[in-house]
């Protein structure tokens, strides 16, 4: 593996002295960390240079004019720091980090993270060993949370459970009930909440008992999706808006103080276009939310039918579908602007525990 050497640039700013001419050693692995569009970087002091260490806080930035924005901060233990990779799972959608651990990881870290968030639309960081509230902690990082969707006092659910921002997923039952939503049952291609005017744009799972069956998790990348479409199929997605239904989860059930309609045009739920550009990125998805009970605003609900089918074929096409398959420790997080997922059904005599946390969009 070829090696580089580059030198640290003092940023202005930095509460560090100015610091030496120290040769900093760049590798370049390839297909691993990238920043914005930039090349895969990993920043080492070299033992034997004729500097001393740099600064602990000492700010870096290389490669501009290559269309590489690198801001790192160096953390030293003895002489080296440590590596965070970040490797693509699939052409289309998903990376893998390593190298990070989220109960304490750092500003500049998680500046990292949620670049590759930004440019991925999954990541998977495994190995992670976090309790509730240290899960709370890392995924209010991404923006407010949501409380859990439990209509029961305050006081109550804070006795119940150790974070009111951590909502438990599962298949176990305690004294015959179940400790967490959803059960053993297919989740069905979702967006989460895109029956709220405002969705949540990310969404934190965090796995604490998988099943030896079943139970694996799918992501289908919209903005590969969209790019799929014939062109007179696109041209009518440009011009339509789609009421994404508030009645039913995920996996189908009639939520709690609704009531079933008799066709999808009285469905209630929030009306979105059927192309979203995403807010942070600026590039272009296909926004469906979820199949069943979706209606085309203005439209006959046969032609609605009809038209929703034709998008729908476009929007897990296997070339753009990452699985995940799960094990203990596991943390995917997702962009729910740039996503769909859905779960495998699983047997309900083994057992499933997830943590979730759910980033609600900020203000303004």
């Amino acid at each position: 593996m070829a090696l580089s050497t580059r030198r640290l640039r003092w940023v202005r700013g930095s509460s560090d002295p100015l610091p030496p001419k120290a040769a900093i050693e760049t590798r370049r692995p390839q297909g691993q960390l990238r920043f914005g569009a930039g090349t895969p970087v990993f920043l080492r002091w070299v033992r034997g240079s004729s500097d001393p260490p740099p600064p602990q806080a000492a700010s870096t930035r290389a490669g501009r004019k290559a269309g590489t924005a690198l801001k790192g901060r160096l953390r030293l233990e003895g002489a080296s720091i440590g590596e965070m990779n970040v490797t693509p799972l699939s052409p289309a959608l998903g990376a893998n980090i390593d190298g990070v651990d989220l109960a304490g990881i750092t500003d500049t870290e998680f500046e990292t993270v949620y670049r590759a968030w930004l440019d991925h639309g999954v990541l998977r960081i495994r190995g992670q060993s976090l309790d509730d509230t240290q899960l709370e902690r890392f995924s209010a990082r991404f923006g407010p949370l949501e409380k859990i969707p439990v209509k029961l006092p305050e006081e109550k659910l804070r006795k119940m459970f150790d974070s009111l921002y951590v909502t438990p997923l599962s298949n176990i039952r305690k004294n015959g009930k179940p400790i967490g939503g959803l059960g053993n049952a297919e989740a069905r291609w979702h967006s989460d909440m895109t029956y709220e005017e405002t969705p949540p744009p990310a969404s934190v799972l965090l796995s604490i008992e998988v099943p030896d069956e079943g139970g694996d998790t799918q992501f289908a990348c919209q903005q590969a999706a969209l790019a799929a479409l014939p062109r007179a199929l696109r041209e009518q997605a440009e011009k339509i808006e789609i009421k994404h239904d508030a009645a039913h989860t995920s996996i189908g059930q009639l939520r709690v103080g609704f009531e079933e309609v008799d066709s999808p045009r009285e469905s209630p739920g929030a009306v979105h276009r059927a192309i979203l550009r995403h807010p942070e990125t600026g590039r272009e998805g296909l926004y469906l939310g979820r199949r069943e009970w979706a209606y085309v605003m203005g439209m006959e609900v046969e032609e609605s039918e009809a038209l929703l089918d034709e998008l729908w074929s476009y929007a897990a096409l296997p070339e753009n579908v990452w699985t995940q398959k799960w094990t203990v420790g596991d943390v995917l997080i997702w962009d729910n602007r740039r996503v769909l997922h859905r779960r495998d059904a699983f047997p309900d005599h083994l057992r499933r525990l997830m943590k979730r946390c759910q980033v609600l969009a900020r203000e303004g």
